[in-house]
């Protein structure tokens, strides 16, 4: 018989984003995690981001993916009020 124990420790962060900041996130996505790490190491060194390069590149396809049904709904509201309030601004 054999038993064996192992142990794992994850955290979770939440952030919290303005609209703008969101918009600004989703935009820079846009451009590709490669593309983007490309012109960054390129432009600033790989010192900063080299060892975190499989974060940002998860990052880039949860943003791409998630923000923008987010965005979607933030439209969709604001739509809903201008087209109930026309004379607002």
């Amino acid at each position: 018989m054999s038993i064996k124990s192992n142990s794992t420790m994850g955290f979770q962060l939440y952030l919290e984003l303005n609209e703008s900041e969101a918009r600004a996130l989703l935009a820079l996505t846009r451009y590709g995690s490669k593309s983007f790490l490309e012109v960054f190491y390129k432009s600033l060194g790989q010192t900063e981001l080299k060892d975190d390069e499989n974060g940002l590149i998860s990052l880039f396809e949860t943003v791409k993916t998630e923000m923008p049904k987010h965005i979607s709904r933030i439209d969709a509201t604001r739509n809903v009020f201008q087209v109930n309030n026309p004379n607002q601004a």
